[in-house]
Formats: C-alpha cells, sequence, structure tokens
C-alpha cells in the first residue's frame, strides 16, 4: 500500500513537520510494510 502524508500545521499545537512525522510513525506502527511519502505543507 502506499500512503501520501501532507498535513497542514495543527493550529497552535503541531507545525506541519510535527504532524506528518507524528502520523507517520502512527502508520508505520499499524502498517509497516506500507510504502509512506512524508510531504508537510
Amino acid at each position: 500500500m502506499r500512503v501520501l502524508i501532507a498535513p497542514d500545521k495543527f493550529a497552535g499545537t503541531l507545525t506541519a513537520v510535527e504532524a506528518a512525522a507524528a502520523i507517520e510513525e502512527g502508520w508505520r506502527r499499524r502498517d509497516p510494510g506500507a510504502e509512506v511519502l512524508v510531504a508537510p505543507m
């Protein structure tokens, strides 16, 4: 499976880079075989 993670910032809590990293970490925990591409906005 190919997954693109491209979040914007989470107002007042996370930058786009931090949000993307958190989402990527969670995704990889559930599906370690997925091809995960990260492109913070």
